[in-house]
């Protein structure tokens, strides 16, 4: 046969063209994946916070709890709340600006079997029915109205018959709406095939909440109508009850004063005995009726009721919008509000006002309570804003009781220096991880009180001192922190009557301090940008104050807004690294403006920015001044080579109305840029920011609104809202989620009162108004150990430290104090004796003997190596916590590692 070239030189054309080809899409795909990173994003313990809505204990099981939130969905505890799981498997309602919210607001458990519970949502229509504890949820809501108006906030099933069931809840206002809080009208549902179908049985007036069925009546049935925080559509509905499973209903509010009735429990014991309480903050003038609220109680079947407690003690007003019976003892009742709990252990004869949550941070308001089943002093509350918290002393002391459960909404963001601490602020105040975000703690002391915050920025050169902005529900104020964030004063303040700051209570609403940048060639100079909500929901069309300065740390500021147009509303602040005159800020409605007289001036750059004038964020980049990324509020990022003369837009849109709310340079690699959206989540580019690809993998929650980056670059942090805290780790693995922290019982006070410290520096030299102990830690350490510890082969090592009152810190008497000392290693790698002691004047020293493994022990035990590998460590850090009159004070002492 003869060889025919031409023929085969074509095939072997053919067959490079198809290679040639595959190589290169192939080439093309490994280009676009480059960015995929090792790891995927880390949801962190986080810090605790969310919108908190129920909490259930399964009578079966005293060691498992369910409790919802309107982030998060369902967590369950199966070791009485010490550690949390999700179960949200089934439940495909999602809500949020990104979508991606589990918004569930009730779960109940069937009194005839605990394997049956039932939850429902907000905002997303929809009732959902788990057969197998919780692991898994099935949709039951054929009949229930639609629309992301309709939300359930009620469960309960007929006892004796698990086809009955009854679903409460409202159809909220759509729409812009004025003030907070919207309007809401309240629908009742029942179904009586298991789910399969819902027919409405009542209708009202504003909405319906807790729905109860009486154990020994189950035709008997209850609920109440309103809610702290939403406003009547039509009028208010008190108490309705029915007799006949639902069929018809009957209002039952005499002797009720304040129709928002905002919970109503049986007495575990006698079903005629009803328990309620009452209360709404008040929004305009016409509201302060509603916030006079009381604890109510009915003692024939609701027939008629009386008040158990109105209002406080001392005869100012009070909302209460949570209560709580003890199963075992119903004499002992608890209730809550925002800052404020209270507890009878008489049956309502007498009640004792005490606090609510743990120092330094803000619960927020108490939604549910449950007691503990087998002890009336243990009290668990599900909160609003706050999350899950538990007292074992009836209400006297407080812990966070959320490891592996957070719903947090976090806003600001920041690692500090030594790369190990991360700041982060939410709706629940200020929070600091010491151990690269898996444990939190809450470090609101000092002025701060019960204010949600925004910004946090760590001083580029001193470790100690920290600017923290608050959000527009505060005073408008700027904290300062010289003691690494443990305590905070007010160093200015926009709304207020102190003749030293600023006042603006002739403007409506309240400003919040959006970014606070330090200067780095400058490090006594800072910058801090701000925007103001109007009465129109959400909205920022209302006058703000542009931008202020400050040049002396942060100790006192100046408006610079000269040259900024319009309602001088800014979001994000830029300082040129090399010269401090130059700033650039982003704003809303104006662009992007520029000073080069260090905010004395301001001009517009918008050449090139096209129609859009809003923008979130601005950089600069780190190693080229000329460079500039700024990004709108519809998902584009634009880049400047020279100084803001010219803009250019970013290869890839976004999302329309999808807020750049970050934008970072990887300080070790200025061509990696690091952007995060509050609907489509985070972004990277490897280009110095002209293209970008998105990454999620693993990133839950998407409304990101803030980032923040290691100084090494080997990791970033994502700021979310709802999810709490997410970390990507860029090298070396992910964190192993361990809770070490060991959280001191405390008790923020009435109102927050005990977080509020005179003073602001960590050893502070004058005297507070509580009798001698200062604002801050002090103790004196001393003795051996601060030299180091040796390590050996085959031996233990030992060392001791001294600590004990620092006589020069006080000024009157020595308050007594308790001292924890607590290490960053497990606790079969180090023994401390004692761990806890009480420091008081007569005995105002004590020796703490420190124990560590030989060399060959400590290899073979797997959580060192899991933190350390094969090496031992460089050193140990112990914390030592001192607790005076209620105040948290923390110091943490490096000892090095021979």
């Amino acid at each position: 046969m003869k060889f025919n070239f031409s023929f085969w030189l074509l095939v072997l054309c053919l067959v490079y063209l198809v290679l040639f080809c595959s190589v290169k899409n192939y080439s093309k795909e490994l280009i676009n994946k480059k960015q995929v990173f090792q790891n995927q994003w880390q949801k962190l313990n986080g810090p605790f916070g969310g919108q908190g809505y129920t909490i259930r204990f399964d009578k079966n099981n005293s060691n498992k709890i369910i409790v919802t939130d309107s982030f998060a969905g369902i967590h369950i505890s199966y070791d009485r709340g010490l550690t949390w799981i999700e179960s949200v498997n089934g439940i495909d309602a999602r809500t949020g600006r990104a979508g991606d919210s589990v918004p569930v607001f009730i779960t109940t458990i069937d009194p005839n079997d605990s394997n049956r519970i039932w939850c429902g949502v907000k905002n997303a229509m929809g009732v959902f029915l788990s057969t197998d504890g919780g692991m898994s949820w099935q949709r039951k809501d054929n009949g229930l109205p639609e629309g992301t108006e309709v939300e359930i906030r009620g469960l309960a099933v007929k006892p004796g018959d698990s086809n009955t069931v009854f679903a409460a809840g409202d159809l909220e206002e759509i729409g812009p709406f004025m003030g907070s809080f919207q309007r809401t009208q309240g629908i009742v549902y029942r179904t009586t095939d298991g789910g399969e179908n819902w027919m409405q049985v009542l209708s009202g007036g504003n909405l319906f909440k807790d729905i109860i069925i009486d154990p020994n009546n189950p035709d008997v049935v209850y609920v109440d109508s309103g809610i702290f925080d939403r406003q009547q559509l039509e009028k208010l509905e008190g108490v309705h009850k029915s007799t006949d499973s639902g069929n018809t209903w009957t209002q039952i509010n005499n002797g009720i004063k304040n129709l928002y009735v905002t919970s109503l429990k049986f007495d575990p014991t006698n079903s005629n005995i009803l328990w309620g309480t009452t209360g709404m903050l008040p929004q305009f003038e016409t509201d302060f009726e509603n916030y006079d609220g009381a604890i109510i109680v009915s003692r024939d079947a609701g027939m008629s009721w009386t008040e158990a407690k109105h209002g406080r003690l001392d005869g100012n007003k009070q909302i209460y919008s949570a209560l709580g019976i003890s199963p075992t003892n119903p004499k002992v009742i608890y209730a809550g509000a925002f800052g404020f709990f209270v507890r009878s252990t008489d049956g309502g004869m007498t009640w004792k006002e005490l606090g609510f949550g743990p120092l330094g941070s803000n619960a927020g308001h108490p939604i549910d309570i449950a007691v503990d089943p087998a002890n009336e002093d243990i009290v668990y509350v599900d909160s609003y804003i706050g999350g899950v918290f538990k007292s074992t002393d009836g209400g006297e002391t407080w812990v966070t009781n959320a490891f592996g459960y957070s719903g947090a909404e976090t806003r600001g963001l920041a690692v500090a220096p030594d790369g190990e601490s991360v700041f982060v602020t939410s709706r629940s105040g200020v929070f600091l991880s010491k151990d690269k975000g898996i444990n939190w703690l809450p470090v609101g002391l000092g002025d701060i009180e019960l204010d949600e915050l925004l910004s946090v920025s760590p001083h580029p050169t001193d470790k100690n001192k920290i600017l923290l902005g608050n959000n527009q529900n505060g005073k408008s104020s700027i904290f300062l922190s010289t003691d690494g964030g443990m305590i905070w004063k007010t160093v200015f303040m926009i709304q207020g009557t102190d003749p030293h700051f600023p006042n603006a209570l002739g403007l409506a609403g309240s400003v919040g301090f959006t970014d606070i940048e330090w200067s780095k060639s400058n490090p006594n100079i800072a910058f801090a940008s701000c925007a103001k909500k109007s009465l129109l929901h959400d909205s920022i069309d209302s006058i703000s104050w542009g931008v202020f300065k400050s040049t002396d740390g942060g100790m006192t500021w100046q408006n610079k807004q000269k040259g900024i147009p319009g309602f001088k509303n800014t979001w994000s602040l830029a300082i040129d690294p090399k010269n401090e005159d130059v700033v650039y800020v982003a704003t809303n409605g104006s662009g992007i403006l520029k000073t080069t007289d260090g905010g004395e001036n301001w001009t517009q750059i918008n050449n090139g920015l096209q129609d859009v004038t809003t923008f979130r964020s601005i950089v600069i980049s780190p190693v080229n001044s000329q460079i500039l990324l700024a990004g709108n509020e519809n998902g584009q990022i634009f880049r400047s080579e020279d100084a803001g003369t010219n803009w250019q837009a970013g290869s890839i849109e976004f999302k329309p109305h999808d807020d750049v709310t970050s934008i970072i340079f990887n300080p070790v690699n200025p061509n990696q840029v690091f952007a995060s959206c509050d609907a489509t989540g985070f972004y990277v580019s490897n280009d110095g920011g002209i293209n970008w690809e998105q990454f999620n993998d693993g990133l839950l929650v998407r409304d990101v609104q803030g980032l923040a980056i290691t100084p090494d670059g080997s990791a970033v942090y994502a700021s979310t809202n709802g999810g709490g805290i997410f970390r990507l780790a860029l090298r070396g693995e992910n964190l192993i989620l361990t809770k070490r922290q060991i959280e001191i019982p405390s008790n923020a006070g009435v109102d927050a009162k005990n977080n509020i410290a005179v003073g602001i520096t960590s050893t502070s030299s004058s005297s507070s108004s509580t009798g001698g102990v200062e604002s801050g830690f002090s103790l004196s350490i001393t003795g051996p150990g601060l030299d180091g510890i040796m390590l050996f082969e085959n031996m233990l090592a030992k060392t001791f430290l001294s600590i004990g009152f620092d006589q020069n810190l006080f000024t009157n008497q020595l308050l007594p104090s308790k001292v924890q000392v607590s290490s960053n290693l497990p606790t079969n790698a180090i023994k401390i004796r004692p761990q806890s002691f009480l420091l008081t004047a007569q005995d105002s020293g004590k020796k703490v003997t420190i124990v560590v493994p030989s060399l060959n022990k400590l290899g073979k035990i797997k959580a060192i190596n899991d933190l350390f590998g094969d090496s031992p460590p460089d050193s140990v850090t112990l914390t030592v916590t001192q607790t005076t009159q209620g105040m948290i004070f923390l110091k943490d002492i490096d000892i090095p590692v021979n």
